[in-house]
């Protein structure tokens, strides 16, 4: 198919989406502003919609206007019906999520900026110590069973696949992958933002390595930027406010992180400008390009009714469906894509799986139960610094700040289930009960 240079909607119509586009994101930046006392990345609302702005709108805004070289590789201009439909989802969205706060939740969250109080104490050092350590053990165990950490497989042998290996690591692992991930991944990650509000200075630089370790062992792109970003949070929280200085180091230091990660992990050639704009076609176009892939999906097979759900135990009466690997799959399939077996996933905004299963009413069903339970999150952070505002209290509201931001990009139908928030909440919860009891203990013996 060729492609015009003009507008993908015509030149009328696309000038109209750009232009209502920008007053719409206005308004939304206004009532964001409100809900959160101005511009706060140490929030939870303000940071979701931040990165739902990067990762689903400005895409959905670009796919109707031009024709890019990533729409074009994925042929959605072939539809641009499609294209328009989630324009449509995605600024509904825009303005719901942060509408409904502003309904829901009477009293904002002040970032009240974080001081060190005099609660760290040997024993719970030690305590940390031993979890981390037994985090490296999992971690060992997990490299035993894919044959060797990916990033250290590739330095030994540049002839093998960087793709080939993060796939054997991640989608076509065999067995129950969250178990090690757990342990190996979120587990220091928590660990590190506690020390972030501790003493333990020496702890928390092994804590960083460690996790920029993580972040790109299996060569994926996003997780170190996503570490900087938790770190920038972090700093937010405990400065109350972040200067121009900083997030322009930030920005800086993103970009060439990028570069490198480009250069090394996806063996790119070019300009350092031709470098950065596919890494910037990736960021803001990467996720939202698969929903139209997700309707066409639907569209072929018909709503698959709830099939794509988490089905622990299989105690639900229906085979799991694997939509985001299956929808890459039919993707590939229609044009006969041959990637070497390794078959990847669309991950998108979370709309689109429940368009997927349910059509229009599982659309709007999927907002107002991301509404309800941002509200809870956000209710559930005010409690904890209000009564505690402690570092555990601390560690908690930057956690779920960052899980929180996750699903800009993709989607939430597990996340009752969802170990990668249940494990930190009782974590750090439990950390604080094993302080009090201490402390408690310490004053009988006084007395």
């Amino acid at each position: 198919m060729e492609y015009e240079h003009n507008m993908v909607q015509g030149t009328l119509i696309s000038i109209l989406i750009l232009l209502s586009s920008l007053i719409i994101l206005f308004f939304a930046y206004r009532i964001v502003s409100y809900n959160c006392g101005g511009f706060r990345l140490d929030n939870v609302l303000f940071f979701f919609m931040v990165c739902y702005v990067v990762y689903a709108y400005i895409g959905s805004v670009l796919f109707n206007v031009f024709y890019l070289p990533h729409g074009i590789q994925y042929h959605i201009y072939e539809t641009p019906g499609y294209l328009t439909t989630t324009w449509i989802i995605v600024t509904f969205g825009l303005l719901f999520i942060p509408l409904s706060q502003k309904v829901f939740t009477r009293n904002k969250l002040q970032s009240v900026p974080y001081s060190l109080r005099n609660t760290d104490s040997h024993l719970e050092k030690l305590l940390l110590y031993f979890i981390f350590a037994f985090c490296c053990f999992i971690l060992f165990s997990y490299s035993k069973k894919i044959g060797g950490i990916p990033l250290i497989r590739y330095l030994k042998d540049r002839s093998l696949s960087q793709a080939f290996l993060r796939s054997e690591a991640t989608n076509n692992f065999s067995g129950h992958a969250w178990r090690y991930v757990l342990f190996y991944e979120t587990i220091p990650k928590v660990l590190l933002i506690l020390t972030c509000f501790s003493s333990y200075k020496r702890f928390r630089n092994i804590l960083f390595i460690y996790n920029c370790f993580i972040a790109v062992m299996t060569f994926q792109k996003g997780p170190l930027i996503n570490l900087f970003l938790l770190l920038l949070i972090i700093y937010a929280r405990k400065k109350g406010k972040l200067s121009k200085k900083v997030i322009f180091f930030v920005g800086i230091l993103c970009i060439l992180l990028i570069l490198f990660m480009y250069i090394f992990f996806m063996n790119a050639k070019g300009s350092v400008i031709s470098i950065l704009e596919g890494a910037a076609g990736r960021i803001f176009l990467g996720q939202i390009l698969c929903f139209p892939w997700f309707m066409k999906y639907a569209d072929y097979f018909g709503f698959i009714g709830g099939t794509s759900f988490p089905n622990p135990h299989g105690i639900f009466p229906f085979e799991v469906n694997r939509i985001t690997v299956n929808v890459m799959k039919f993707y590939k399939d229609s044009y006969q894509i041959d990637s070497q077996g390794v078959v990847g996933s669309m991950l998108t905004v979370f709309p689109a799986e429940w368009y997927v299963n349910f059509g229009w009413i599982g659309i709007i069903i999927s907002f107002i139960l991301f509404a309800f339970i941002m509200f809870f999150v956000i209710r559930f952070c005010n409690k904890q610094i209000r009564k505690y505002h402690d570092k555990y209290a601390e560690a908690l509201f930057v956690y779920l700040i960052f899980y929180m931001s996750k699903f800009a990009s993709t989607s939430f139908t597990g996340i009752i289930i969802d170990e990668t928030w249940i494990i930190p909440v009782l974590l750090l919860l439990g950390f604080r009960k094993v302080r009090s009891s201490f402390n408690y203990l310490k004053y009988r013996r006084g007395a």
